[in-house]
């Protein structure tokens, strides 16, 4: 498996230098959009287990015995805990969708560029 690796990775850093030398533009690396949302989700563990906390200790602090207050808590924490978790969703959603987008115009610009090197007479 990592033999494969190196070797793809010895490839296509010989194409890179290759391009280069053709003075053809270079197609940057970026991210899987699946990473992206990947390491969204996976800083949402900490942030809920976070907001948890403060809010445990929030109403356990300002909560009076003998209330039922402990309930009306209860149930803002877990609507906070839904937000959160939501919110970091939808963050990760979209900045998967916007990560996908820059690929697809970064390939498209490497392949335009390379239509025009080999439709270009003097090439």
């Amino acid at each position: 498996m990592v033999a494969g690796w190196v070797a793809s990775h010895r490839s296509q850093a010989q194409a890179r230098a290759v391009r280069q030398g053709l003075g053809l533009p270079i197609e940057r690396k970026l991210w899987d959009p699946m990473t992206i949302v990947s390491l969204w989700l996976a800083a949402a563990i900490p942030a809920v287990a976070a907001v948890a906390l403060i809010a445990a200790w929030f109403m356990e602090a300002h909560s009076t015995p003998g209330t039922g207050g402990t309930r009306a808590g209860a149930e803002a924490i877990t609507s906070l805990l839904v937000l959160t978790i939501g919110g970091f969703i939808a963050a990760g959603l979209l900045h998967g969708l916007i990560q996908h987008q820059r690929r697809a115009r970064e390939q498209l610009r490497v392949r335009q560029a390379d239509q025009q090197y080999l439709n270009d007479p003097d090439g």
